[in-house]
């Protein structure tokens, strides 16, 4: 074949790549052109930003929100018992008290008992450490006033005679004597627990500050809250109990109280078998943390006896006038008496 016939052919061919391309980008910048048109005056337009910019916007809130404000934790638990003090606001010193118990993890908390009145510290409450998961807010302290909030195991109990009350199944009970001394001082080793001094050994010069009253009618039976045990943290708070009222007027220091009668019900009521535990929380925070617990939900709740209404904020107000949580009259102090045991 001629070489002139095969160049001609060559540079027909290029030519022919070349228009090709060309006509390929044309039509690649045509494309572009509708697309930019459609997108900027067409319904693709607001179909696209209407979509994709409210996604992105409720993204990044939801991004913020967990993780700034995380969630409350669900709290593990093997109760089967469960004690549960709510009182009416985080600043009240008083509230209710009522006993559940349940056969097995997966059915309903069932009310082994009416709501009881019961006095906790003189400041209300304060985030405790227990089983639950640190929480934001307001934290328990040594000597604040508090009560502790949240969920605790049931501990030892100790009381003034050489056996619990007939009837009672606890096996972790200690006789109080006088060389008995629940430490509430943070600098020494032994915060928050107890220490039995042996017959014949000297005293330590902390002991008589730190010692346990002895013949006290409230302090007859005093069942452990395991608040802040029994890893302590100094100055966390110590010597958490529930025990009987001198006076149902008084409020506590930090400890939960009730009616002497209702401390002996109780201490017959505890089975070891199936770990009972203590929720305390006010009605607000109840509310946020029932379902993620596994918390039985509250029918009703008892008025509050005259006299003792405290000073309510706006918030507790809005939680107190909700429909789930109306409140009744207040009967008088001087005629309350504890419903007994069905």
């Amino acid at each position: 074949m001629d070489s002139r016939v095969v160049r001609l052919g060559n540079r027909l061919w290029h030519k022919g790549k070349r228009a090709a391309a060309g006509d390929r980008d044309s039509r690649k910048a045509t494309a572009l052109e509708a697309f930019v048109k459609i997108r900027t005056k067409g319904p693709f337009f607001w179909l696209v930003w209407g979509l994709w910019v409210p996604l992105f916007l409720w993204g990044l809130f939801e991004w913020i929100r967990v993780f700034w404000f995380p969630p409350p934790l669900p709290c593990p638990t093997y109760a089967k018992q469960l004690l549960v003090c709510l009182t009416p606001a985080t600043s009240a010193s008083f509230g209710w008290i009522r006993l559940y118990e349940r056969s097995s993890f997966h059915t309903p908390w069932k009310a082994e008992s009416p709501w009881f009145f019961a006095r906790v510290g003189r400041n209300g409450l304060a985030w405790g450490i227990g089983l639950h998961p640190a929480q934001r807010g307001k934290q328990k302290r040594e000597g604040d006033g508090c009560s502790p909030a949240g969920r605790f195991r049931i501990g030892w109990v100790l009381g003034e005679e050489d056996r619990l009350p007939e009837g009672a199944r606890w096996p972790w009970y200690h006789r109080k004597t006088s060389r008995d001394a629940w430490v509430d001082d943070p600098s020494l080793p032994q915060y928050n627990h107890l220490v039995s001094l042996p017959e014949g050994l000297p005293l330590p010069s902390w002991f008589p500050s730190q010692r346990m009253s002895l013949g006290i009618p409230a302090r007859k039976w005093m069942i452990l809250i395991e608040h802040n045990y029994p890893r302590s943290v100094p100055g966390a708070g110590s010597a958490i109990f529930l025990h009987a009222w001198t006076d149902p007027k008084l409020p506590s220091e930090g400890c939960t109280m009730v009616d002497p009668k209702v401390i002996l019900a109780i201490l017959t009521w505890l089975d070891p078998q199936k770990h009972p535990e203590l929720v305390q929380l006010d009605v607000g925070s109840y509310e946020t943390f029932s379902f993620l617990w596994g918390l039985p939900q509250p029918e009703d709740l008892v008025p509050w006896p005259e006299g003792l209404e405290p000073r309510f904020s706006r918030k507790d107000r809005l939680v107190l006038n909700s429909k789930r949580l109306q409140v009744v009259p207040p009967p008088r102090v001087q005629n309350y008496s504890p419903a007994p045991f069905p």
